[in-house]
């Protein structure tokens, strides 16, 4: 069974983004450690294999082969990037002088005039400037300065980049719904601001009213009030995930947790994003919403399967040293 979910962690987290590479790995030397000796072997190799596939042949090959930019460093360090960002905008004063020219120099004279509160984007950019390398181990220590010198402000500006994965919609909110729901954007597949869209037919004419008025009458349906809370970011990222792991201690007192942990890693990952009210924030909570099925219906399995799994791997353990384990028996 874990086996299984692990497979199916791959399938959801990998190609979904990049992410999914250290979530299959986590999974996967955990798995080490609970599996017979004679799998290993296997687990080996499909960590072997997804390393090579997603650390070496899509970036190296297949992203050079269709002109596929890769993404920089700016990416991985999106949440510092902010954090000193809404440092410099709120203290920029009291900061050491060359705390602030590190932080210029990497995010712009003006990155206290980019900074959103609910993405990071504006802050970090889509492309990475390789001359900035040579700044990185600077800013590391503007950083942890800044970390011990206005804590509060670092953690106004992670708890705001992480609010799609905490509120919930609520009826008359001044916030726009769609920011911690998960709206439809079918209009997202309209290429008319796509140069040369025509020539290249991407285009139907007359498609983008009728195609408008499909989402937004379902995003009116998903606003009503109960299912509002069907379609909240939190329910799926959070609040469901609580729940199974509360459902998962209290039926089988923790065993067998090997099977929880690609959900647990997934969970982990989320809170690094770089955005979560956004339309493109939703990429970041599908596995979630891919995988709680399962975690669902992984909570209905009868503990005496459990316990049976329990008891053959207590018997190889025990012939494998050379002792007798007694067998716990069949209810």
């Amino acid at each position: 069974m874990a086996i299984c979910t692990i497979s199916f962690a791959i399938c959801t987290s990998s190609f979904n983004e990049k992410t999914g590479l250290y979530i299959v790995l986590i999974c996967c030397i955990a798995l080490l450690f609970v599996v017979f000796r004679q799998y290993r072997l296997r687990i080996v190799a499909v960590l072997l294999t997804e390393l090579l596939v997603m650390g070496v042949l899509v970036p190296k090959v297949v992203f050079p082969m269709f002109h596929i930019q890769e993404g920089g460093k700016q990416e991985m360090l999106a949440v510092p990037f902010q954090q000193s960002a809404l440092e410099v905008k709120r203290h920029e004063c009291e900061m050491n002088p060359e705390d602030v020219d590190v932080i210029h120099k990497i995010l712009g004279n003006d990155v206290a005039d980019k900074y959103q509160w609910w993405a990071a984007d504006g802050v970090k950019g889509y492309t990475w400037d390789s001359r900035k390398n040579q700044y990185l181990a600077q800013y590391a220590k503007a950083w942890f300065r800044g970390l011990l010198e206005h804590p509060f402000t670092y953690v106004e500006a992670y708890v705001a980049l992480q609010e799609g994965w905490l509120g919930v919609p609520t009826l008359g909110s001044a916030q726009n719904p769609e920011d911690l729901s998960l709206p439809v954007f079918l209009t997202g597949s309209n290429h008319t601001s796509v140069a040369y869209s025509k020539e290249m037919g991407l285009i139907e004419r007359g498609n983008i009213n009728r195609v408008t008025i499909v989402q937004n009458k379902i995003n009116k349906l998903e606003h009503l009030p109960v299912l509002n809370l069907l379609f909240s970011r939190a329910t799926w990222s959070t609040w469901m995930f609580l729940f199974v792991i509360y459902e998962w201690f209290r039926r089988f007192r923790g065993k067998n947790w090997i099977c929880m942990m690609p959900y647990i890693a997934t969970f982990l990952f989320l809170w690094i994003s770089p955005a979560t009210v956004t339309v493109e924030g939703i990429r970041y909570v599908l596995p979630m919403i891919i995988m709680t099925p399962l975690m669902f219906g992984m909570l209905s399995i009868k503990k005496d399967i459990f316990r049976s799994s329990h008891s053959v791997m207590d018997n190889y353990t025990s012939e494998s040293s050379g002792t007798t384990a007694k067998r716990i028996p069949d209810e």
